[in-house]
């Protein structure tokens, strides 16, 4: 359990509770107390992310994502600011833009 002794909700069990599928409007109102609470999703993060640097081409991007496996891609300027990130989605309507120019 994460520091506090509160248990740490495995994904399944999330899923089995709430589906995978959650859209904005699943969400109820939030009230004022609502707003003041934190929710710690450290137990759910990778900390050893890839990242990209902005000006690394679109033939390693595809590399890596075809290499890793990866679903998204964080870039990262010059300092490590994330700038935004490249999914897996935008890569392939990336490259069915490019196919049907014929390049």
């Amino acid at each position: 359990a994460p520091e506090g002794g509160d248990p740490v909700l495995p994904w399944t069990a999330f899923a089995r509770h709430f589906g995978t599928e959650l859209t904005l409007a699943d969400v109820p109102p939030l009230s004022p107390s609502d707003l003041d609470q934190a929710l710690d999703l450290t137990p759910y993060m990778n900390v050893g992310a890839t990242t990209c640097h902005h000006a690394t081409s679109a033939a390693r991007v595809h590399e890596l994502f075809r290499n890793l496996g990866l679903r998204h891609l964080t870039v990262i300027d010059s300092h490590h600011a994330v700038l935004g990130i490249i999914t897996r989605r935008d890569l392939a309507a990336l490259f069915t833009r490019v196919e049907g120019r014929g390049a």
